[in-house]
């Protein structure tokens, strides 16, 4: 069951691995897009400066002879200049602004885009629109002008010029709303894209979050299910060794009653021998008594010997005797009373 156990949370680990290197790669796909998109749109508003600076220099050539003029589309042309290097500064402090928000957070992250992508979308419009409107102010005021100081024909030449002008200013109105078009479709669809993706994460961090859940779960009841055992073996142990235990007491307790009943036959045996040899060497006593000269003996020559293992039986025949006149020897056993016999005899 813990192997088990193991092999699912090494399982989930991987997963977890799998997915956080994916999504590093998918953020980084994202801000290289990102990056393409910023890109182009400079790139397109690059191309239209340029345009804006191919058409000053035509324009300065073929109205050479009318110097107010070209100073008019000398100052038009810097101004476009000067809109298009704001519009590529811009470009770069948008990209900058989208790295850094990026970095946040992925939730805030796919909100400050999105607003991005709207305020970029705006900021191009009002862009262009202050650009056409100061084309249009700026060509209304050159073809004022040129109606005010020129004869006829630098009239129609400025007609003309401002026919060219207008076809430039259209060109190049055209392809700062191409640009601003492609730019707005992209960040529509970064929009979109980063959406999807986010819901997508969203829902593989939810169902990875269920599967962690459901493998914690399983890991408790796995803990649960190795304690209840632990527990039951260890019940096991202790009454097995609670049995041996009582095994052990009672084998020592069969043998000391064994010892014990082992000393008391030999406490037995080696009474009874003693009583036979005191009983042999009381009929020895006796008879060398029977072969000795048969005169009675007085009371004070006659000892008699008391042996008996009670005290009090001894103590009583002694003081008995004793006020008989006889001689008394005590003994506590029938070894006792031989020895003391022999030693008598002797």
């Amino acid at each position: 069951m813990n192997e088990q156990l193991i092999w699912i949370l090494a399982i989930a680990a991987a997963v977890v691995v799998v997915w956080l290197l994916w999504l590093g790669r998918r953020r980084q796909q994202r801000a290289r897009d990102a990056v393409a998109g910023r890109e182009a749109e400079r790139s397109a508003l690059e191309q239209a400066a340029h345009v804006a600076r191919a058409e000053r220099l035509a324009a300065e050539r073929e109205h050479g002879a009318a110097p107010a003029a070209q100073e008019d589309v000398q100052a038009g042309a810097v101004e476009a200049d000067r809109l298009a290097s704001e519009g590529l500064r811009q470009a770069d402090a948008e990209r900058d602004g989208a790295d850094i928000t990026r970095r946040i957070s992925e939730g805030e992250a796919e909100r400050q885009a999105r607003d991005q992508a709207q305020r970029d979308a705006a900021r191009a419009a009002e862009l262009a629109e202050k650009a056409e409107r100061e084309a249009r102010e700026q060509a209304a005021r050159e073809e004022a002008e040129a109606q005010a100081r020129a004869q006829a024909e630098a009239q129609a030449a400025a007609q003309a010029e401002a026919r060219r002008a207008e076809e430039a200013e259209a060109a190049r109105v055209a392809a700062v709303a191409r640009a601003r078009e492609e730019a707005e479709a992209a960040a529509r669809a970064q929009a979109e894209a980063e959406a999807a993706e986010a819901a997508r994460v969203a829902a593989q961090q939810a169902e990875a979050a269920e599967r962690a859940e459901r493998a914690e779960r399983q890991a408790a009841e796995a803990r649960r299910l190795a304690e209840q055992a632990e527990e039951a073996a260890r019940i096991e142990r202790e009454a097995v060794e609670a049995r041996r235990l009582a095994a052990e007491a009672r084998a020592e307790e069969e043998a000391r009653l064994a010892r014990e009943q082992a000393e008391r036959e030999a406490a037995e045996a080696r009474r009874l021998a003693e009583e036979a040899e005191a009983r042999r060497r009381s009929e020895e006593a006796a008879a060398a008594t029977a072969a000795a000269p048969t005169r009675e003996l007085r009371a004070d020559e006659t000892l008699v010997l008391v042996a008996d293992d009670s005290k009090i039986v001894r103590v009583k025949l002694s003081r008995l005797l004793a006020a008989q006149t006889y001689r008394v020897a005590l003994a506590e056993s029938g070894e006792q009373a031989a020895e003391l016999d022999s030693h008598d005899l002797r």
